[in-house]
């Protein structure tokens, strides 16, 4: 199993220590019976894993992998190819 050893946020509170955090990713997604099972279970671990990381990691760190997730998914958003046209009427 590969390990990632990143940098915790610093304390924002006199008494509060940050919680140190491990993140294990070791099975394989099921074969949900629906696509709304699927969708559940997706949004769910995303929910669990966006506030481990934005209470764990220090904000420039989380923001920074914000920025290179969409720059990452950045094609998957894009409506037309240059040169191409479309039929969309713009009111």
């Amino acid at each position: 199993m590969k390990t990632l050893k990143i940098h915790k946020a610093q304390r924002t509170l006199k008494n509060k220590e940050v919680e140190s955090m491990s993140i294990v990713i070791d099975e394989e997604v099921p074969n949900y019976r629906t696509l709304e099972d699927a969708g559940t279970r997706y949004r769910a671990d995303a929910a669990y894993l966006s506030d481990a990381l934005s209470n764990s990691l220090p904000g420039g760190t989380f923001d920074q992998l914000l920025i290179f997730m969409l720059q990452t998914k950045a094609s998957h958003f894009k409506i037309s190819y240059k040169g191409e046209t479309t039929n969309v009427e713009i009111p």
